[in-house]
């Protein structure tokens, strides 16, 4: 209190001398008031601060621990090129008193001399392989593009639908077409059905946000399930009528089908089968998971005479399969799941790889499909992911974990060299078969006797010689069952609801199925359809007068542009659309489309027959290209 009432006399001192000291007076009063001011800013900027850092923790966590978590973790595959000298290694010759330590630096230079003669894997690294002029050529015809199993693209359905008025296909008239198409290729191809299982313990990060189908209660998802896909077999059984019994082609399990049971799984399949005549085993697909597939599952499986066996591989780096919530599907698991298989009968593996995942990188790709290729499947498929976004839901990655968009394509190029070196083809869409194989595919590819489906490629050994009706003979019933499930008819296409409720409701009690999406197809994309489908099995397509309407004009100014370039070539009759002369001939090839590019690229038409389909495509339909 003395120095309070002390500093008050003083100023009123001073202001009683002269009002020139008055200045002192204010710096007086105003001092103090900076110097709370600024303690007062410190102690809340510290406040805030914490407080940031604790929100921060608990959304993206702590970067010390995941890194010391990631050292801990050991990874399925070792680094061959990976140069570790800033690390001592661990060498048996370390511990061993019978070298001498000459001996061992001996080993320790040999050893850094081959890491140094095999280079490391990045961008730069394979743009320089490539020859100039094909670089060229992939910038602008996008060997990364997903291909046409459905034509249109699905994404389209609704808006084209337009006899429906954007709605999905009418129950009675999908089923009039169903029929029609049973009745004519019955007897000769059979039935492909296909049944979706939606159902996991676990969400997956790389897929569509939906918690509806993520239940650890087996008991309470299984058995209403199981009772759906047979009601919904039973109404198309109603719509085959009593003309001919179904003969069954192929049964694909496809979706998460080990969340099931074995035994709900044997209701499943022999709920299908019976009253059926089954014509074919060797297309029965099983789609396994590293944890959830017992050998209980799989000698259910045997019974029925399932063969093949197919699993998606994401990445076997442990950073990537955490950011996707999908730990169980490493190296390990995989080649264990895969050892099970064989032991049960199973002879065909099929193993699709994913790349542009978050957290990817060219190195770890390259790694995990060199693991890949040591367990020697006959298949491998390469899958793109696009991102999708959650908008706004817990996600254990962003679109900032994603990988640069410089990095996408040279992860594709390394994918295809590496394969190529190990002794697998390519049949188009980054379908890849190993040589040593013999596989039916391939020598059907060789005879011209290759197909393209919504279900991949097949071989079809009567195949018409009339180009303008080839694809006509790809007519075939291809039936889903299940939630989301696509069904195929050649002249529509349907998916069905992702309700589960709608779906049990409909099939159940009203006896009729549930549709959420859908497309009738026009004369012109059938064509259009058609003429993309033969010119990626044979790499020429002859443009008859039908396609000539379906066709855009900017299709055929595009064609004559690759004309130009010197990578198709162009042969026959001149042809006109609307009275203008669009071509100068009337079929198109890819020229050198057998020849090899060097380093191990494959044919020039693996890598650019995926762009060169979008030039049939109509403009309504043509995807953005790259820049």
């Amino acid at each position: 209190m003395d120095i309070k009432f002390n500093l008050i006399e003083l100023l009123d001192k001073i202001d009683k001398l002269d009002d020139k000291y008055a200045f002192i007076h204010i710096i007086c009063l105003v001092l103090p008031v900076i110097i709370i001011f600024n303690c007062v800013r410190k102690i809340i900027r510290k406040i805030l601060g914490f407080i940031f850092r604790i929100i921060f923790f608990c959304f993206y966590g702590n970067d010390d621990d995941e890194e010391q978590e990631s050292l801990l973790q050991k990874k399925p595959y070792e680094e061959s090129n990976y140069n570790k000298s800033n690390e001592k290694e661990l060498d048996i010759t370390d511990f061993s008193p019978s070298l001498s330590s000459s001996k061992k630096n001996k080993k320790k230079k040999k050893k850094s001399n081959s890491n140094k003669s095999s280079p490391k894997i990045s961008r730069e690294y394979l743009y320089s392989t490539i020859n100039e002029n094909i670089k060229d050529e992939i910038e602008y015809y996008n060997p990364e593009t997903p291909g046409y199993p459905y034509y249109p693209p699905i994404k389209y359905w609704k808006q084209n639908f337009e006899t429906k008025g954007g709605q999905p296909p009418r129950h009675e008239e999908w089923l009039k077409m169903v029929k029609s198409i049973f009745v004519e290729t019955n007897k000769s191809k059979g039935i492909i059905v296909r049944i979706n299982f939606p159902y996991s313990e676990s969400l997956n990060h790389l897929e569509t946000y939906n918690k509806a189908f993520i239940n650890e209660n087996h008991e309470r998802v299984e058995p209403s399930y199981v009772k759906g896909i047979l009601g919904e077999w039973n109404v198309y059984r109603k719509a085959f009528g009593i003309v001919a019994q179904p003969k069954i082609k192929s049964i694909q399990l496809e979706g998460t089908p080990s969340y099931f049971s074995p035994v709900n799984l044997n209701t499943i399949i022999d709920g299908v089968i019976l009253g059926s005549d089954v014509i074919s085993k060797n297309d029965f697909v099983f789609v396994g998971h590293p944890t959830e597939t017992t050998e209980e599952h799989l000698k259910v499986l045997k019974k029925y005479g399932f063969k093949r066996l197919k699993i998606r591989i994401y990445d076997f780096a442990q950073n990537v399969l955490q950011a996707i919530n999908r730990p169980n599907y490493n190296f390990n698991n995989v080649n264990e799941l895969i050892k099970m298989a064989k032991d049960n009968g199973f002879n065909y593996i099929h193993l699709e790889c994913m790349y542009n995942l978050p957290k990817q990188t060219i190195g770890s790709l390259n790694e995990t499909l060199k693991s890949i290729i040591e367990l020697e499947p006959n298949q491998i498929s390469l899958k793109r992911y696009e991102f999708i976004d959650w908008n706004g839901q817990s996600r254990n990655f962003s679109s900032v974990a994603m990988p640069e968009e410089e990095d996408i394509r040279p992860m594709h190029l390394m994918a295809i060299q590496l394969l190529n070196k190990s002794g697998y083809t390519c049949l188009g869409l980054d379908e890849y078969f190993k040589i040593t194989d013999n596989n039916p595919l391939i020598e059907a590819k060789k005879k011209g006797q290759l197909q393209y489906s919504s279900i991949g490629f097949l071989v079809n050994k009567n195949i018409e010689k009339d180009n303008s009706e080839r694809y006509k003979s790809n007519k075939r019933l291809i039936l889903g069952l299940g939630i989301e499930a696509i069904s195929d008819i050649y002249y529509a296409y349907a998916m069905n609801t992702r309700s589960v409720r709608d779906w049990l409701s409909n099939v159940l009690e009203k006896d009729k199925l549930a549709f959420s999406n859908g497309q009738e197809l026009s004369q012109n994309d059938e064509l259009i359809r058609g003429a993309i489908w033969q010119f990626l099995c044979e790499g020429r397509i002859k443009i008859s007068k039908l396609l000539i309407r379906a066709l855009s004009f900017e299709t055929f100014s595009e064609i004559k542009e690759a004309i130009n370039r010197g990578i198709l070539g162009l042969d026959g009759s001149q042809i006109k659309k609307d009275g203008v002369i669009v071509l100068d001939g009337d079929e198109i090839w890819i020229k050198d489309k057998d020849v090899k590019i060097e380093n191990d690229f494959g044919r020039k038409s693996d890598l650019l027959l995926p762009g060169l389909c979008q030039l049939l495509d109509n403009t309504q339909y043509r995807k953005k290209r790259r820049n």
